[in-house]
């Protein structure tokens, strides 16, 4: 799966929170993902988000059980090539929650389960 450039930047501290993280992301231009989705107007495919945001919960969270699926997810806006992004993490044992916003906006949410 195509990796992100990844900057990470803590949430403010909250006490008894240890499990949140927030990431600045910058998408890619040249993820080949691109060339079939779309040629003329290039979007970021769910799929593609949720995995960037397993691949970070186990990078930073240590959520290292298997993923086991999604418990919901909504796609509100489109993402495209080279848009800046905030992704906000959040684990609590098996399950955790990811919001990818821009300029203030959610672009996606979802909750994650993992085994």
């Amino acid at each position: 799966m195509p990796r992100l450039p990844v900057q990470r930047r803590p949430w403010p501290t909250v006490p008894g929170s240890p499990n949140t993280l927030r990431c600045d992301l910058r998408v890619p231009f040249d993820l080949a993902v691109f060339e079939g989705h779309f040629a003329s107007i290039p979007i970021v495919p769910a799929v593609l988000q949720v995995g960037w945001a397993v691949d970070l919960l186990r990078l930073h969270l240590h959520a290292d059980a298997r993923f086991a699926g999604i418990a919901s997810a909504k796609f509100r806006r489109v993402m495209h090539p080279g848009m800046a992004l905030t992704l906000a993490l959040t684990r609590d044992g098996d399950r955790a929650r990811f919001e990818y916003g821009s300029g203030g906006a959610l672009v996606s949410t979802g909750r994650l389960l993992f085994e």
